[in-house]
């Protein structure tokens, strides 16, 4: 290997290192740093979605219908009005760190969302939204058993 397909090679290194090879967003490394610089720096919006029932169109369609679903979530949370920028955080997990209001939701996701201002950690912030998705899904699956 001569020394610029090495350099090629060690770009694509990476790049698969810090974008999801799913979505092209940003990954979980790049979200965490982000995360804390973006505190450190001023107030912020942090909105966070989870994707509906991918385990069950996983299960009962396909991991390649699961996945189709987790390109359009992540298509449509990139394709908002609002300034952000967009992490795919794990397998059905995506955040958004927005300037001066929340996105908004998206079809087939769950979105929920945080001020910085009232946090004094990150992590008081992302365990709120934790607890905000958690009781935003019971509410979910509660409506779905009084239809």
């Amino acid at each position: 290997m001569n020394k610029d397909e090495e350099i090629e090679y060690l770009k694509q290194q990476v790049s698969l290192y810090r974008y999801d090879f799913l979505t092209g967003l940003k990954g979980r490394r790049d979200f965490d740093f982000d995360i804390r610089n973006k505190f450190k720096e001023g107030d912020f919006y942090l909105c966070y979605y989870d994707v509906n029932n991918l385990h069950r169109i996983n299960r009962d369609y396909s991991f390649a219908a699961g996945d189709s679903l987790i390109r359009q979530v992540a298509n449509d949370i990139q394709h908002q009005s609002v300034p952000h920028t967009t992490y795919r955080t794990s397998g059905d997990e995506f955040y958004a760190i927005c300037c001066n209001r929340s996105t908004e939701n998206v079809d087939n996701a769950t979105m929920v969302w945080e001020w910085s201002e009232e946090h004094e950690t990150v992590e008081s912030m992302i365990d709120a939204l934790d607890k905000a998705m958690i009781a935003a899904k019971a509410k979910q699956k509660q409506r779905r058993k009084e239809d």
